[in-house]
């Protein structure tokens, strides 16, 4: 077992343990020190995998200092240990995606972002309210109808391309154009050509490229970054409130209407969430699809499968839990315990916020028979055999109670026609020609593939098989 250094104000200790911790200014960064060292090349892709986000979070934290340094201390939480100690202590309560910053957001930029991220009882009441509506639509039929005019928008422009792409600004596109269709219903077309559309497209492609650049360690230092990404972000929260209210005029068919219909949030209320969602569409939707395109043109088993069987939403459903799982989107959620909480040795008062790094238990063999093999069908047997119930995975940003989560099944909702069009139209290939040919892809902190995605589309032809990679069948996808 390594013997940490743990700095603390400053003061050295040495104690037997398997994080450290460094106290700069009001945030607390917690590292991983595995059992073995990178000299000894036994590292495992997933602690690889670890290694590379906790250097991420060292990275931006000067950033974070910088312009929420008057804010209640946050603390990283990256060991996996530490990270399933917080998440089974009792009176622990799941929280919304960073509550103090968006607190702060909304106080210096003058825009309420969503329902409420300040008050966790409103919030538990506006979740409750978002669930019943979706989760019981008056008509699911249509909530599955509408993205797919999106899916095959995307899929039509795909069939025209000739040699390898970067897929990237088309899924951004499709994200946001889905999103509109699913909220606002097939009338939300006529929006697609208007100068407002293209406004709000451009400011959310802003705010994508704004949080990958977050990345690099030599842009992350640098202020200019936070103060674009304010600006596209109250640009585009103004835009989808103009959204919402103009689509009082459109005819009843989105889950927009039927929010309404609902009677469950005034127009303002109503208006402030539906320009969140358009948010989370502009980089959320479109890094899930990013990683299922990943999966759908490495793994052979997967493209079979659905190129034989593109109405099986049962598997379709099935391998988006298993993306979920192994490639979260949202690979760090915040919680805030409502009791003090002793955590590796140190006492963390109550109402401390934490900022856990989840995606470690996501890939970890505690809770998953053959973490690092990616492999839908566990999804079927996880009841039974697969799923160690000594951890609750409602908190969880992986699909394992999917309707535990209203936007991760709105989420589900747009990603199924995708997957479907894309299946019975055409052969998703990674090029041969990229600089990065294998799909071993680790995951930058935003949550996108560390290296970038080229590939190749097919117009499927009955006369055509399966494009064959040179992946081992099955759950084929390694860690990397």
């Amino acid at each position: 077992m390594f013997k940490s250094i743990l700095r603390l104000r400053g003061t050295l200790f040495q104690q037997s343990s398997r994080a450290s911790f460094c106290r700069s200014n009001h945030i607390i960064y917690m590292k991983v020190l595995d059992e073995i060292t990178m000299e000894e090349g036994k590292i495992p892709s997933t602690s690889y995998m670890h290694l590379h986000n906790q250097a991420s979070h060292q990275r931006l934290g000067p950033l974070y200092r910088e312009y929420f340094s008057y804010c209640s201390e946050g603390l990283w939480v990256g060991c996996k240990d530490l990270v399933r100690e917080v998440s089974q202590a009792p009176h622990v309560t799941p929280m919304c995606i960073y509550p103090v910053m968006w607190r702060l957001f909304d106080e210096k930029s003058g825009v309420k972002r969503a329902l409420s991220w300040n008050d966790l009882d409103t919030w538990y009441l506006n979740e409750t309210a978002l669930k019943s509506v979706v989760f019981n639509p008056k008509d699911s039929v249509q909530s599955m109808v509408q993205p797919r005019i999106s899916a095959e928008r995307l899929v039509n422009k795909w069939t025209t391309r000739s040699g390898s792409f970067t897929p990237h600004h088309d899924l951004e596109v499709w994200a946001l154009e889905s999103s509109l269709t699913y909220l606002f219903g097939g009338d939300a077309i006529e929006l697609f050509d208007t100068q407002v559309y293209h406004y709000c497209l451009k400011q959310m492609k802003r705010i994508s490229w704004l949080r990958i650049c977050l990345c690099p360690e030599e842009a992350a230092l640098e202020s200019v970054i936070w103060e674009g990404f304010k600006e596209a972000t109250i640009s585009a929260l103004r835009m989808g409130r103009e959204f919402s209210a103009a689509s009082k005029n459109l005819r009843g068919s989105g889950f927009v209407h039927q929010m309404r219909v609902s009677g469950l949030w005034n127009e303002d209320q109503l208006n402030s969430l539906v320009a969140d969602v358009l948010i989370n569409s502009s980089v959320n939707l479109m890094k899930c699809a990013m990683w299922v395109i990943h999966v759908m043109s490495s793994s052979t088993s997967v493209a079979e499968h659905l190129a034989n069987n593109s109405n099986d939403i049962g598997y379709i459903r099935l391998l988006l839990n298993e993306t979920f799982r192994f490639f979260p989107v949202t690979p760090y959620l915040t919680k805030m315990n409502t009791e003090t909480l002793k955590l590796g040795g140190w006492e963390i008062p109550k109402g401390h916020l934490m900022i856990m790094s989840y995606f470690t238990l996501a890939q970890e063999e505690f809770f998953w028979l053959s973490d690092k093999y990616f492999w839908p069908e566990r999804w079927d047997h996880c009841y039974d055999r697969d799923v160690n119930w000594r951890f609750s995975y409602s908190s969880l940003p992986i699909g394992f109670k999917i309707n535990d989560c209203a936007f991760l099944k709105m989420t589900e909702e747009q990603l199924i026609p995708l997957v479907q069009v894309l299946a019975s139209n055409v052969r998703v290939e990674q090029s041969k020609m990229t600089k990065y040919p294998d799909t071993n892809r680790a995951m930058d902190l935003s949550g996108l593939p560390s290296q970038p995605l080229v590939i190749q589309a097919k117009l499927r032809r009955s006369d055509i098989g399966i494009f064959a990679c040179n992946e081992a069948p099955s759950y084929c996808i390694h860690r990397g």
